[in-house]
């Protein structure tokens, strides 16, 4: 998939400490790591989401 898009974030130093650190360990540049770490993320919460939007709506307003 092309990348055609970009996202500037500003982490705390420790933060990006910690994740370099397991960006290392994976053997991974860091801006990898955080777009890998990112998708996981996505995948988890659009596979725990209500499929009727409405549900979610309702659900918040608890």
């Amino acid at each position: 998939m092309k990348k055609d898009t970009s996202v500037n974030v500003r982490l705390t130093s420790e933060l990006k400490a910690d994740l370099q650190q397991l960006a290392d360990r994976d053997s991974r540049k860091l801006s990898a790591y955080i777009e890998l770490v990112l998708y996981a993320h996505v995948a988890t919460r659009k596979a725990s989401a209500p499929a009727d939007p409405s549900a979610r709506k309702s659900a918040k307003a608890r």
